[in-house]
């Protein structure tokens, strides 16, 4: 009986590309790094929300998030990381290199930091001792 695989986590996924962009940070011009980081986080975002963060701006991405009742401090670090990258993809924005360090930093720790909403509690049923 062979065994089978189990499918690698959305973070697990997500933390071998920020290594990967780790390893080639001082070879990619800045623009590359950050439009790499930005596709990174969006597929995180997508595989484990399902949102389709690929086909959606940022503050369309950060509304969707907090609609379905997302931490708003994690949608929060997101926005703020895909702007940074919007910074340097498209206005040729150059932060220094250890701003970019960060930048991966604080993308890893994004992962566990973007949880499922918590389900609706049931609705509060009769009082105990109360005829329903």
């Amino acid at each position: 009986m062979a065994a089978t695989e189990v499918p690698e986590s959305p973070g697990v996924v997500f933390l071998r590309s920020i290594e990967g962009l780790r390893a080639e940070f001082g070879s990619l011009p800045r623009d590359r790094f950050y439009d790499r980081l930005s596709l990174a986080i969006r597929v995180y975002v997508t595989a484990v929300t399902g949102v389709p963060a690929l086909d959606r701006t940022t503050g369309e991405l950060e509304r969707e998030l907090l609609a379905r009742g997302y931490d708003a401090g994690a949608v929060g670090a997101i926005g703020a990381m895909l702007r940074r990258s919007d910074l340097a993809k498209f206005a040729r924005h150059e932060d220094p290199l250890a701003e970019a360090r960060a930048a991966l930093d604080d993308a890893a720790a994004l992962v566990g930091r973007l949880r499922a909403p918590a389900e609706e509690p049931p609705p509060a049923s009769a009082k105990p001792g109360t005829a329903g």
